[in-house]
């Protein structure tokens, strides 16, 4: 391990705020691992559960299942039971809306991740330049310069294109990864506002389908 750390400590100060992009990504990553378990975001007994109190009409029921619990699915459902009033068209666009700010809540710091997997590799570029302006600095005064000494700088200025790799890589993945989960959190909110809606809603839905088919 301390082999490890002297080499790394050969590639120059931007090493330090390589390291620091990679703890920065691992913290955020982990975090929104957590958050964005299904259970807290989607927990689907709630989901089940509320759909079998509308299905016997009992929304006053229903509603106090859903404020005993904090989620994404619930900030949806509370949306849908608050605007029966304003009618189906009414509550699907206020659960829109709500929707659209729960997913932006889901995806916060995850831009984070995308912008260590871009920064770090520059960082280390920006590293082997100025290491590589110091060697041939060096050499330069120099009037027989061996080969050893350039090849040896050389390599010393390359540690830090490898640390920002070693860091954007997995950043980029953990990236990827975190969108893609979000995006099915997403569509699976998005499925179940469309059946509840179908619940609340019954009576409307009937009506508008008699109306287009006469």
């Amino acid at each position: 391990m301390e082999e490890y750390f002297d080499i790394l400590a050969k590639g120059g100060p931007l090493v330090i705020p390589i390291a620091l992009c990679s703890v920065l990504a691992l913290a955020v990553f982990v975090e929104r691992l957590l958050a964005l378990r299904m259970e807290r975001v989607f927990p689907s007994r709630l989901a089940d559960a509320v759909m079998d109190l509308l299905k016997e009409r009992k929304h006053d029921a229903a509603m106090s299942l859903v404020k005993q619990h904090q989620s994404p699915l619930s900030a949806l459902i509370i949306s849908c039971l608050d605007s029966t009033k304003l009618g189906r068209a009414g509550a699907k666009e206020r659960m829109e809306e709500v929707g659209s700010v729960q997913v932006g809540v889901l995806a916060r710091y995850v831009s984070a991740l995308s912008t260590v997997a871009t920064v770090s590799p520059l960082l280390g570029l920006l590293g082997t330049v100025t290491g590589m302006i110091k060697v041939f600095k060096s050499v330069a005064v120099v009037d027989n310069p061996q080969i050893s000494q350039l090849a040896g700088g050389i390599w010393e200025a390359l540690l830090t294109t490898v640390a920002g790799l070693a860091v954007a890589i997995p950043a980029y993945l953990a990236f990827r990864y975190l969108e893609s989960r979000i995006e099915r959190i997403a569509s699976s909110l998005q499925e179940y506002g469309i059946a509840l809606l179908e619940t609340v809603f019954p009576m409307e839905q009937e009506s508008d389908q008699n109306r287009s088919d006469a």
